[in-house]
């Protein structure tokens, strides 16, 4: 694993993504106006039905045509593309510049995806999911795809924005709306994982990538220590963050240490195994924390 392979990759995810999510964006925007629409249309039905009992029938046609919605299935999968498609160290500053992002294929075609910072904003991408996290989002399999796409910005985006208090204090609103739910196990369980996301940045889980380096075409680790462990670190950071951005924002998340250990909490008393397993998990790597 080296870096210049870890750079390319990254380079061809930033050029999907640039490609994809502006169309993405397009749809789950489009969903969030028709919802804020469809709950003004039905507070103004109410206030017109409470003062008079005559309701124009052209009047009630006009504005269910106004606030028909896309269908959940669309944004969802909307949703689940744009988690997709993010890559780790989304929304660095050194990437949210004017310039586009060009390729050249083994063809000799090029491909060019139109930079555009909103689309990277951090920011952005969070407050739009928050509005697909709450009470106005009535498909719960949007919900949950927003929770599931937080937990992609949480394991993905850089240091430097995710550790702003607005943005995590938007995160675990998220989380908060979507463990609510006492119906769908599986938007508890999707609110469970963008915290297991956000809590997991503290921590170095090259586990698994350590192990996979455990023996080179035969050979022990120890035989080849060196080499391996530049390996190692050079795929850490580039997977997990460094020491140093793991230590930042490990200081950015104390200050919710409690709010964070009441939610998994209340969460291991859950009836479905699989939401009391992510809770087991949060409070596992929460016990080191100072």
């Amino acid at each position: 694993i080296s870096p210049n392979a870890m750079l390319v990759q990254r380079t061809y995810s930033r050029l999907l993504y640039g490609l994809l999510v502006p169309h993405l964006i397009d749809i789950v925007e489009e969903n969030q106006q028709q919802q804020q629409s469809k709950s003004q249309i039905e507070m103004n039905m109410v206030v017109r039905s409470s003062k008079t009992a005559h309701v124009d029938k052209n009047t009630e046609k006009s504005e269910a045509l106004t606030c028909q919605q896309q269908p959940p299935l669309i944004v969802s999968r909307s949703l689940q593309c744009l988690s997709s498609a993010m890559w780790f160290g989304l929304g660095k500053p050194s990437d949210l510049s004017d310039e586009k992002v060009t390729i050249k294929t083994t063809g000799g075609q090029e491909l060019t995806s139109p930079n555009n910072p909103k689309w990277e904003n951090i920011g952005y991408l969070v407050t739009l999911l928050l509005h697909n996290c709450g009470k106005l989002q009535s498909a719960w399999t949007v919900r949950e795809a927003a929770a599931l796409a937080g937990a992609s910005i949480s394991q993905n985006a850089s240091v430097g924005l995710l550790r702003k208090h607005d943005i995590v204090n938007k995160l675990l609103q998220c989380t908060i709306q979507t463990t609510q739910d006492k119906k769908f196990w599986k938007c508890r369980l999707a609110g469970l994982k963008l915290l297991f996301s956000l809590v997991s940045r503290t921590t170095s889980s090259s586990l698994p990538l350590t192990t996979s380096l455990t023996s080179v075409k035969g050979k022990a680790l120890s035989e080849k220590k060196n080499q391996d462990k530049d390996a190692i670190n050079n795929a850490q950071s580039w997977t997990c963050g460094t020491a140093q951005e793991r230590q930042l924002m490990l200081e950015a998340l104390l200050p919710h240490k409690e709010r964070i250990l009441e939610i998994s909490r209340t969460c291991l008393t859950d009836n479905e195994s699989k939401v009391t397993a992510v809770s087991s998990d949060i409070c596992a790597v929460l016990a080191w924390w100072p």
